[in-house]
């Protein structure tokens, strides 16, 4: 279960009444934030200068492949370049991930995490930040994003990769990763040349 001071708490319960009177477009062009300064949304949200001003936006984390800066001069970026397939190993990226995020919240920072439409490959990361450093159940964690984005939808492989990173206690090891990286390999293969 996340903390959150009683005013904050209250604040979201309010705003999660907005985020369900956003249409599912609404939700795709603009970000939702979902703990005090750290932001889900698509890449849409990321090229919206306005929408990222209004918001105080400082840092943006891009997780997904061929989506360029639109503003490099303006954020302070990081990008993880990966497909939304089940068999690419987003696990990988999760602790990095969550340094990048409470290191711009320790400079007083805002950050924008998305993917292109901002429902699988950023949301999984958004839900991997809170298993780590929110102490969050993979399903609390998972229901807490939902809630204030409705249109998230990790695919089948990012869920499974949830899992494991919750059964590795939320921290990574080149073990670990390297194994991943194998059965993730295999897992295409048997995809892509079924028998």
């Amino acid at each position: 279960m996340i903390l959150v001071d009683a005013e904050k708490s209250l604040a979201y319960q309010n705003e999660s009444v907005e985020i369900f009177n956003k249409t599912p477009a609404e939700q795709i062009l603009f970000g939702d934030e979902i703990v005090p300064g750290v932001f889900l949304g698509s890449y849409a949200s990321a090229k919206d200068k306005d929408w990222l001003d209004q918001n105080q936006i400082t840092h943006i984390l891009t997780v997904a492949s061929g989506l360029a800066p639109a503003f490099p001069g303006h954020f302070t970026y990081k990008i993880i370049s990966i497909r939304d397939h089940p068999y690419e190993n987003i696990l990988a990226h999760f602790d990095s991930s969550a340094k990048f995020i409470s290191n711009a919240l320790s400079k007083n920072g805002r950050v924008l995490v998305h993917c292109q439409a901002g429902v699988s490959r950023s949301a999984s990361v958004i839900i991997s930040y809170l298993m780590k450093t929110k102490n969050m159940v993979l399903d609390d964690a998972l229901g807490y994003v939902a809630e204030r984005r409705s249109i998230i939808a990790p695919n089948s492989g990012f869920r499974q990769q949830l899992r494991i990173y919750s059964a590795m206690g939320c921290s990574q090891s080149s073990f670990h990763i390297k194994y991943l990286e194998f059965r993730l390999r295999v897992w295409s293969k048997m995809i892509t040349n079924p028998l």
